[in-house]
C-alpha cells in the first residue's frame, strides 16, 4: 500500500504558487504521471499508519473481549477512515492517485474520475480538498457576485457524484462554472460513476467541456487492492480479523468494490448476531467455496 500522506505537504506548498494563476501543465495525458515511490504499487499493500494506530486502540481497549488473533467487536460502527494515509494506492487507482498528487500540473482545467460505486472517488476528492483547500461547488448562485469573488480567493472546486446531480436545472449553471473556472485558471474537479462523455446532458456546449476534460477511470480492485481493502473496511468498523480471514476471503469473493463491502457488513452482523469472534470458521458459512 501507498499513502498520499507526504505528497499533501507538496500540494499544500502548491496552492501557493497555484493561487496566482495555477499553471496548468501541457503534453499528451499518457498514463499519468510517474509513481511517486511513496505511491510504489510494488510494495506490499499494508494499512497505513492511522489504520495501524486504529487497529492498536482496537485491540488495545479494555471495554470488550480481545481474541487471541487480537479480535474485538465493538458496539459502535467508526465512520469511514478517509484520511490521505487512509487511502490505498494500487494498480486500479494509481493514475487517479497520481493526478491528484500533480495538482496544479493539469494539462485540463477538468479532472473527472470515474469508477463504480465505492471504488475510492469520494476518499480521493476528501485528500484533494484536504490537501489544496479546495471548495465544494454549489450550483444555486453560480454568476453571483459573491460567487465570483468566492472563486478568486480558493485554488480549485469539487463536485462529487456529479452525474447523479445533473437535471435540466443544473447544467446550465455547471456549464457557466466550467467557464469561469476556465477563464480564472482555476481547477475542478468532478467524480461520476460513467465517463464523462457518456454523462445524460442536453447542452451541447457543456457535453464539449466535459468531453474535453481530463477522463480518469478507477478500475476494478485487483488482489493487491482487495486485501487491503478489505483490512480498511474491517477497521471502519472498529473489527480486527487475522490474516488467515483475509487470505480466505480473497478467493471467494468477486472482484467489486461492492462485494468487498457486502461480505463485510454480513461477517460483522454474523458474529454480532452469534456473539463469535471473526474466524475463518465463521466465516466459511457465509462462503463455503470459491466461485468456479
Amino acid at each position: 500500500m501507498g499513502s498520499v500522506r507526504a505528497d499533501c505537504r507538496r500540494l499544500a506548498a502548491g496552492i501557493h504558487r497555484g493561487a496566482a494563476g495555477h499553471p496548468r501543465g501541457s503534453g499528451d495525458r499518457g498514463a499519468g504521471p510517474a509513481c511517486h515511490p511513496a505511491l510504489s504499487c510494488e510494495r506490499p499493500l499494508r494499512p497505513g499508519r492511522r489504520l495501524s494506530r486504529r487497529l492498536r486502540a482496537i485491540s488495545d481497549k479494555g471495554s470488550g473481549t480481545v481474541s487471541a488473533g487480537n479480535q474485538l467487536l465493538l458496539d459502535l460502527l467508526q465512520p469511514p477512515a478517509l484520511g490521505a494515509e487512509d487511502f490505498l494506492v494500487a494498480g486500479p487507482n494509481r493514475e487517479a492517485a497520481s493526478w491528484i498528487r500533480s495538482w496544479p500540473d493539469w494539462p485540463a482545467p477538468i479532472l473527472v474520475i470515474h469508477g463504480p460505486p465505492g471504488c475510492g472517488k469520494t476518499h480521493l476528492l476528501r485528500v484533494f480538498q484536504a490537501c489544496t483547500g479546495a471548495r465544494n461547488l454549489s450550483l444555486t448562485n453560480v454568476g453571483d457576485p459573491e460567487w465570483t469573488r468566492a472563486l478568486d480567493s480558493v485554488p480549485a472546486l469539487v463536485l462529487d457524484d456529479a452525474d447523479s446531480r445533473l437535471s435540466p436545472a443544473t447544467e446550465e449553471p455547471l456549464l457557466h462554472a466550467c467557464n469561469a473556472i476556465h477563464e480564472a485558471g482555476r481547477h475542478l474537479l468532478l467524480t461520476g460513476q460513467a465517463p464523462p462523455a457518456q454523462w445524460p446532458v442536453a447542452l451541447p456546449d457543456l457535453h464539449s467541456r466535459l468531453a474535453a476534460s481530463m477522463a480518469v477511470p478507477i478500475g476494478p480492485p485487483d488482489d493487491g487492492l482487495l486485501r487491503g481493502l478489505l483490512v480498511k473496511l474491517f477497521a471502519d468498523r472498529g473489527l480486527r480479523v487475522d490474516e488467515s480471514v483475509i487470505s480466505y476471503l480473497i478467493p471467494r469473493l468477486e472482484r467489486t468494490f461492492e462485494a468487498a463491502r457486502t461480505v463485510v457488513s454480513e461477517i460483522d452482523a454474523a458474529a454480532a448476531r452469534d456473539h463469535r469472534r471473526i474466524t475463518v470458521r465463521l466465516v466459511r458459512t457465509l462462503l463455503p467455496a470459491p466461485p468456479p
